[in-house]
């Protein structure tokens, strides 16, 4: 149950960081 737990944050912060990745990107597409 730890691992799941563990596995799911991980999972959760990856998710986050590609968001965050893609949305600056749309954003620079924005301002050129």
């Amino acid at each position: 149950m730890a691992l799941f737990a563990r596995l799911a944050d991980e999972t959760r912060e990856i998710a986050a960081f590609a968001y965050l990745d893609a949305e600056q990107r749309l954003l620079g597409l924005g301002h050129a």
